[in-house]
């Protein structure tokens, strides 16, 4: 569509005069010639605000902040637990169309556009686009809504793989592993599968694990010491919760010696 303050046109009238046989009778011909200056696309496309909200209207801290002079490609919102959906919200020029684009549909406006999106159950995050429209062109903005879980609220179990071994839990953020095995394995479950979590074998190696994923063989130290193991859970917010581990022998029977009788007697 036309735009008055984005596109300039201007006419110039252009008269040329050739003589005719008659000297006193000239003929002449107008030439209209049409100058239009194009459209200042970086202006036009540029997104004035973007902001979402949740289901209650409150607020969503975008990541990074939204910038209007440099808006960036891709932005984060954490979005509380529990909620449901989420309104997202575009701002464009007055001459440009405003468009917000999700599993929904496309929701397409003048200048301003919002829509509400709903939040994907147990998915990493939901994804979300939001636009500036003019003509052909367009300039893009990718949003994620990502579920902010509280990871004081998530519960770790750990479950040994095959017999000969007791898991303990002297409180919420340590486990004690005793077995009579040589080597341990460990199947770490929790409640939120969709957070990343990463084994620490203290002073020697860092694994992926995850809700259900087993550990590598482990070996346990037979002379006494004990083996230092670390779950850390990471949050979409990039905090983390820590869970130490203790992997240790159980201790073997004392010895048994005969008495003068014939008989045995424990030391």
């Amino acid at each position: 569509r036309a735009s008055t303050a984005s596109t300039a046109r201007r006419t110039v009238n252009v008269v040329v005069t050739e003589p005719g046989v008659n000297a006193s009778v000239a003929a002449s011909t107008t030439y209209r010639l049409h100058f239009e200056r194009p459209p200042d696309l970086a202006s036009l496309l540029q997104p004035a605000g973007l902001e979402v909200a949740d289901d209650a209207g409150r607020q969503i801290a975008l990541h990074p902040i939204f910038q209007q002079q440099a808006p960036q490609p891709e932005y984060k919102a954490y979005v509380t637990s529990h909620v449901e959906r989420s309104k997202v919200s575009i701002t464009c020029h007055s001459d440009a169309f405003a468009e917000v684009v999700s599993a929904e549909g496309i929701t397409t406006h003048e200048a301003n556009a919002s829509a509400w999106v709903a939040l994907v159950p147990q998915a990493s995050h939901t994804d979300a686009r939001a636009a500036c429209v003019y003509g052909g062109h367009r300039r893009t903005i990718q949003i994620q809504l990502i579920e902010k879980v509280d990871l004081h609220d998530v519960g770790l179990r750990l479950l040994p793989i095959g017999g000969g071994t007791q898991v303990a839990r002297p409180d919420t953020n340590s486990f004690v592993v005793t077995t009579g095995n040589s080597v341990v394995e460990l199947v770490p479950l929790f409640s939120d599968a969709r957070l990343p979590m990463r084994l620490e074998v203290v002073g020697e190696a860092n694994y992926s694990s995850g809700a259900g994923i087993r550990t590598p063989p482990l070996d346990v130290p037979a002379n006494g010491t004990v083996r230092q193991l670390r779950f850390v859970l990471t949050g979409a917010n990039g905090q983390t919760r820590t869970w130490e581990v203790i992997v240790q022998q159980r201790p073997t029977p004392p010895p048994h010696r005969a008495n003068r009788t014939g008989g045995q007697v424990s030391r």
